[in-house]
């Protein structure tokens, strides 16, 4: 597995590792003084997030079944198309790689 395939999995980890919350147990661990996020869905009763997961893939697999979109997304962010301002043939840079 590439280092950047695997970045791709920690970074969604990280980015949808709170998901499964209710918006009770967000209010919870919020406390008091912080702001309450508002979600619009509940990931909790989604039948294919009850499950344990095996490997980051499984996880990654199930969020788009429904995020179907967010892979494309993801690749148009300047993480993944970012060029050296340094190379006059716009080459270095994950925007620049033949792959």
């Amino acid at each position: 597995m590439g280092k950047k395939f695997t970045f791709l999995i920690v970074f969604w980890l990280g980015l949808f590792s709170g998901l499964a919350l209710s918006a009770e147990e967000k209010k919870v661990q919020a406390g008091p003084k912080e702001p309450v996020h508002w979600i619009t869905a509940d990931h909790s009763k989604h039948k294919i997030l009850n499950q344990d997961f095996k490997t980051p893939e499984e996880v990654i697999a199930a969020c788009l079944s429904c995020h179907n979109e967010a892979a494309k997304q993801m690749q148009k962010t300047i993480h993944w198309t970012w060029l050296c301002p340094y190379d006059p043939e716009k080459k270095m840079g994950k925007g620049g790689a033949d792959f």
